[in-house]
């Protein structure tokens, strides 16, 4: 995060964007150095892109634009920016110069300007989504997917369990336990290209026809917060597994029950408390 009397930066985990708010007017080091630190961010941070609020200030200093397009834009695109977009006022004051820099700015990126925030988190979702897919889980997945799953038992679920017991639960989910969840259960996989970002499974609740269970719900660290668990449980519940029934059970980690209550998953008979494995048991009825 970076704050001056000039600007204020910091990292929309939700969007995954560098967020660059200007105050005021400004120029040399005190217009360069929010942009370094929107670089360092963006490095941080696999497919983060730039939005910058220009509504209470920008500038167009003819040796501060050239630092743009000489240094800011390729390293941002060396740090794996894509997108550079602008906040502007609907009365487009700064129409003129913002024009003046994107004509450079798009031999690097696609430029856009949006009058608010939303309207940026709505193309960008829009924009991801096209980007990635969800198809049935494949044997070749396996070695993929087991790695997937014990990143975020060492990375993410090791906060909320001790550690000993995450490095057991990942030794324990290698190729093998992939497979043979996938020899009973409907697995389905995220993909961004070639590379699975994200995985998921449902299957009856031990033989029932009226009871389906999800199961192994995991989504990549670094691609947390952009929307993908939430796309994982979409295609979960289309599934033949869910439809049929008229309850669905989560064996939820202590770290996922707060985004089950977000998929309108309650606490199974109205209690939360861990069982024996440490998982809260939650349901959703139909």
């Amino acid at each position: 995060m970076y704050n001056s009397d000039f600007c204020d930066v910091h990292y929309d985990e939700q969007c995954n964007i560098a967020f660059v708010k200007w105050k005021s007017f400004c120029c040399g080091e005190d217009y360069r150095n929010p942009l370094r630190e929107a670089i360092k961010i963006m490095s941080e941070h696999p497919d983060c892109h730039y939005v910058a609020d220009t509504r209470d200030g920008f500038e167009n200093e003819d040796a501060d634009t050239k630092w743009v397009f000489d240094v800011f834009a390729k390293e941002a695109y060396a740090a794996g920016c894509r997108y550079i977009i602008f906040i502007i006022d609907k009365d487009e004051s700064l129409k003129d110069e913002l024009e003046g820099q994107s004509v450079e700015l798009r031999k690097y990126f696609t430029v856009k300007a949006f009058y608010g925030m939303d309207e940026v988190s709505r193309f960008l979702s829009d924009e991801r989504s096209q980007k990635t897919k969800i198809r049935p889980f494949r044997e070749a997945d396996a070695d993929e997917v087991s790695a997937l799953v014990r990143r975020n038992f060492l990375e993410v679920n090791i906060r909320d369990y001790p550690p000993a017991a995450m490095q057991e639960l990942a030794k324990a989910f290698d190729s093998g336990r992939i497979l043979n969840l996938a020899s009973y259960a409907h697995t389905y996989v995220v993909c961004e290209e070639d590379k699975i970002i994200g995985t998921g499974s449902i299957s009856s609740f031990w033989g029932s026809e009226t009871e389906s269970i999800l199961l192994t719900i995991f989504v990549l660290p670094e691609y947390h917060g952009r929307g993908i668990g939430r796309s994982i449980i979409k295609m979960l519940e289309s599934d033949e597994f869910f439809l049929r029934a008229k309850r669905i059970e989560i064996p939820s980690s202590i770290t996922a029950c707060g985004f089950y209550e977000k998929m309108g998953y309650g606490y199974k008979d109205g209690v939360k408390e861990l069982d024996d494995e440490g998982h809260y048991r939650m349901e959703k009825f139909r």
